[in-house]
């Protein structure tokens, strides 16, 4: 007895199984998924523009207020006051040439990030000119207006720093005088 009841418990479950109904299927995964990153790409050619300006309020706006800034060589720089005051030290010793090369840009939901590389030419206060070469990551978020800002950069140089011996496969930074 004790096992019919075992056995009628078990078909009842399965009978509420099967009328159950079936599992919607699976949405398709976010990686899958491609979204128009052209506002990603907006931002990116912005931020070269801005540069090239020596702007450094215009390079600020395009971070969120609470960005990080991790540049070469240099401390990081939080917020956009900080982010701004970095700008407004480079602009003030230099003008800058800047050439942005976006490589992949993937968009995850209100998060972007766009991965490539750049060439910068600096004229220095004093006329001597200093060009870079390197790649960055920066780190996008999604703003409620749709729009997208900065949350977070580094970049670094492929060039070894002057003085240094150059890593095999790599380039030479170079400095000239006018």
């Amino acid at each position: 007895m004790r096992n019919r009841m075992l056995l009628g418990l078990a078909g009842s479950m399965l009978l509420v199984a099967a009328c159950a109904p079936a599992p919607e299927e699976a949405a398709e995964p976010a990686a899958a998924k491609v979204e128009d990153p052209s506002g990603i790409h907006s931002v990116r050619d912005k931020y070269a523009a801005a540069e090239n300006a020596g702007d450094a309020a215009a390079v600020a706006a395009l971070w969120t207020a609470d960005g990080v800034l991790m540049p070469a060589n240099a401390p990081a720089a939080q917020g956009n006051q900080a982010i701004q005051a970095f700008y407004e030290g480079q602009f003030g010793q230099a003008k800058a040439e800047l050439t942005v090369t976006g490589e992949e840009t993937v968009i995850f939901g209100d998060w972007g990030f766009d991965r490539g590389k750049f060439a910068l030419t600096l004229t220095m206060t004093d006329g001597s000119v200093v060009e870079d070469q390197g790649k960055y990551v920066v780190l996008l978020a999604r703003q409620p207006d749709a729009s997208w800002k900065v949350a977070r950069l580094i970049f670094n140089s492929d060039l070894p720093l002057p003085g240094a011996a150059a890593p095999a496969g790599g380039g030479e930074r170079k400095k000239a005088s006018p």
